[in-house]
């Protein structure tokens, strides 16, 4: 969970630093925008696979973790119990 609230925390704050210099550039809002998420647009179907192949192995990672605390803590109940 740390590590999905670390990206975003990054990916949010590079956006911004991203819109704010191209606005502090001249630019209006609209294109600081279409300049920030410019590089999503012309990506070929390999940068977009390897980007999916990322996602994915972050969400399988995170749900890993959250099934094996959930089992910790599961266990730890059962030993209380006796």
């Amino acid at each position: 969970m740390k590590t999905a609230g670390i990206t975003c925390l990054l990916f949010s704050t590079l956006l911004g630093f991203s819109l704010v210099i191209d606005i502090a550039l001249g630019f209006n809002v609209n294109d600081a925008v279409r300049n920030t998420l410019n590089p999503f647009r012309v990506m070929d179907t390999g940068e977009m696979a390897v980007i999916g192949v990322f996602i994915l192995v972050l969400a399988a990672d995170l749900m890993m973790a959250f099934i094996r605390k959930r089992k910790e803590g599961a266990g730890k109940k059962k030993g209380r119990m006796k």
